[in-house]
């Protein structure tokens, strides 16, 4: 039982760009000025997912907040920010596919000096969501129902110090548990770029302190301290102890020694879904329970920054609540090259069927067929109702090809329409057109998603005249 002190620090990350600043306020982002589907106007919890082969083996634990992506280590944790003028480019049908550079990364280390080389890590406070993950056409680098939890605990930080970490109403919390014997006032702290250089920390009036990271300033709120437990439970006066090379420790007065220790940091920039990079949500459904369902694309990096697991832009589709506070499951569909969600529809079971386009020949196909991975490829996915892939295809000739519409219905059947210049256009059934009647045709494809290969191909067709023609929606009766 840790009951004498507890020290709370809260550490408030403000980027100088936010609407307002100051100690005590957590970021907000500047209020768009109008309806928006940018994934980051949907609020969620911040859940921690354990790192199962999807991330670099250093990574014990991984969080998103807003645009900012929170991995975990065993010496500390690491906080990726976006630049300032990050934003994903907001594809529409018809675009061309194209694989983009991604916006340069910002950030920061907070690492705790000396600390054990392997701590033990585990999750607490399971919560109902999943992270499913397919990268790719092999199988064996899925990742599917990765569990998503409330609390991440590391015992032996240090000996006699333990570090819990968890989510705060806005941000991250993490608690430095210390046995008695073990002075908290020896504990601290040390800031550093993501390169490892020390990061040069300027005391505020307030007691706070700032330090930049790139373009954007970051706030350390004024610790709080507190002393006892339940009724016996008071507060006492903290403060920062800055040191040299970005070290920070703990000023603690009227503190009574010989017993157990918290120290209790709060880290505030806003709970958003989105990740480090930008981020762009482009279609929601609904189905007859009200959870929502919402298509976008990701360029989110992985840890350490610059590794080269995936590809620019990755498709993702996330499942939230009808009080929008609890994200169900999130998926993440890609390969190398840029893959982008269109339309989405859901049908009576809670699958979730989305179309877009890819530009990844190893684009990850389950059950279906696949497109002549030339130019760019339209592409079907139905999730089941915890965001794994039930069926996936690939649907192209030898051009650039969109899926942009879909229907569905309680059979499994998916109605598609979209664009493509590919003359060589995958045709079935009929009758129909079969000729690419200009540059640009529509067309009407059915996909049986409760059949395999290419007979789930039911039937597809050209639909369109002697000059540029697309399809844009189409619905069922």
């Amino acid at each position: 039982m840790y009951r004498s002190l507890a020290l709370r620090l809260a550490i408030l990350f403000v980027f100088a760009c936010s609407a307002t600043t100051g100690a005590g306020a957590a970021l907000r982002l500047d209020a768009p000025k109008g309806p928006s589907t940018d994934v980051r106007d949907f609020p969620g919890r911040i859940a921690f997912v354990p790192n199962l082969g999807q991330a670099d083996p250093s990574v014990r634990f991984a969080a998103v907040s807003g645009q900012t992506t929170v991995f975990l280590t065993d010496g500390g944790l690491t906080l990726l920010l976006p630049s300032a003028e990050a934003q994903a480019p907001l594809f529409r049908a018809g675009d061309e596919a194209r694989s983009l550079r991604a916006p340069s990364l910002q950030g920061l280390r907070v690492v705790f000096p000396g600390a054990s080389p392997a701590p033990e890590a585990s999750g607490l406070d399971r919560l109902p969501g999943v992270l499913n993950v397919y990268r790719g056409k092999d199988p064996a680098r899925w990742r599917t129902g990765i569990p998503l939890y409330g609390r991440v605990r590391m015992d032996g930080l240090y000996p006699g110090v333990d570090v819990e970490y968890r989510g705060a109403a806005g941000g991250l919390e993490f608690d430095l548990l210390v046995e008695p014997g073990v002075r908290a006032e020896s504990l601290s702290f040390r800031v550093e770029d993501l390169s490892g250089k020390p990061l040069r920390l300027r005391e505020a009036g307030d007691g706070t302190l700032v330090v930049r990271a790139g373009r954007r300033q970051i706030r350390l709120g004024l610790p709080h301290v507190f002393q006892g437990e339940g009724s016996q439970r008071r507060e006492i006066r903290g403060s920062f102890r800055p040191g040299r090379r970005g070290t920070v420790g703990f000023r603690l007065e009227e503190a009574e020694g010989g017993g157990p220790t918290v120290i209790d940091p709060t880290m505030l920039w806003g709970t958003y879904l989105g990740g480090s990079d930008a981020d762009r949500g482009y279609r929601l459904a609904l189905d007859s329970s009200g959870n929502v369902y919402l298509t976008g694309s990701t360029l989110s990096s992985d840890f350490p920054v610059g590794l080269p697991t995936h590809g620019d832009y990755d498709a993702f589709v996330v499942k939230v609540s009808p009080d929008g506070q609890g994200l169900l499951y999130s998926t993440v569909i890609g390969g190398l090259n840029s893959d982008i969600p269109l339309p989405i529809a859901v049908d009576v079971y809670g699958h979730a069927y989305v179309g877009g386009y890819t530009n990844s020949p190893e684009f990850p196909v389950v059950g279906g067929f696949s497109g002549a991975g030339q130019g760019a490829d339209g592409f079907l996915v139905k999730l089941n109702a915890t965001g794994q892939i039930a069926y996936s295809a690939t649907l192209g000739g030898m051009n650039l090809d969109q899926v942009t519409g879909v229907a569905v219905r309680e059979t499994g059947k998916a109605y598609l329409t979209g664009l493509t210049y590919s003359s060589t256009f995958p045709l079935a059934g009929g009758p129909g057109d079969s000729t690419l009647g200009g540059t640009k045709d529509a067309f009407v494809s059915i996909v049986d998603t409760l059949q395999t290969g290419v007979p789930s191909l039911t039937y597809s067709s050209f639909l369109g005249g002697s000059g540029t023609d697309e399809g844009w929606d189409v619905r069922v009766d």
